[in-house]
């Protein structure tokens, strides 16, 4: 009998301490279960948060990318426009008129370019940055010469002489870093916004 009641008690404390242990898991199971839960959360509210900031910068990105390029065509036009060849006509304006209208356009179309990239050149890769700081140069370089010689010389043979001059100067820029900042400011355009050519 005494092993039959030893046996018993041994069960009966057995019992009650299975009882405790199944206890106490579940109450740490709960425990710990409520802090995965509140760190879950405050997981998904960072990344939430995170994705809208991500998200933002992209959109401003986007955003600077398509500003810049349509200013770089801008004053790519107007400069082009600027070292055209041009004969005045007889109903059209003077010389002179003509002369200043175009440098009036190609400066404001170029300020607003190069305004606008010094502004946000943070947003582009520095290879980008090379090239346009490239053209901003030869620019710089054509707006100097070509508004001096519209400032000084009334001369129509020594100012076309002077375009010939700067066309000839900036075609390093049109057959090079022109075009490829352009190609490139597309295909990142293009990439943030997921289209495939």
């Amino acid at each position: 009998m005494e092993l039959w009641s030893f046996l018993l008690q041994a069960l009966r404390e057995i019992g009650l301490a299975g009882i405790i242990i199944v206890l106490a898991r579940g109450i740490v199971k709960r425990f710990f279960d409520r802090d995965l839960a509140s760190f879950k959360a405050k997981l998904n509210l960072l990344a939430t948060e995170h994705q809208v900031s991500y998200s933002s910068v992209y959109a401003k990105r986007a955003s600077v990318i398509s500003e810049l390029y349509s200013n770089l065509v801008e004053a790519e036009m107007k400069f082009t426009l600027l070292t055209a060849p041009f004969e005045p006509g007889p109903n059209s304006e003077t010389f002179a008129d003509k002369k200043n209208w175009r440098l009036s356009d190609a400066e404001g179309a170029y300020k607003t370019f190069r305004e606008f990239y010094n502004k946000n050149r943070l947003y582009l890769n520095k290879s980008i940055c090379k090239d346009l700081d490239t053209i901003i140069d030869v620019f710089d370089f054509a707006a100097v010469r070509v508004g001096t010689f519209i400032a000084v010389s009334g001369d129509w043979s020594s100012t076309q002489q002077m375009a010939a001059e700067v066309r000839e100067s900036s075609k390093a820029i049109t057959k090079g870093p022109l075009p490829r900042v352009k190609a490139e400011l597309e295909r990142q355009f293009r990439e943030i916004l997921r289209i495939n050519d």
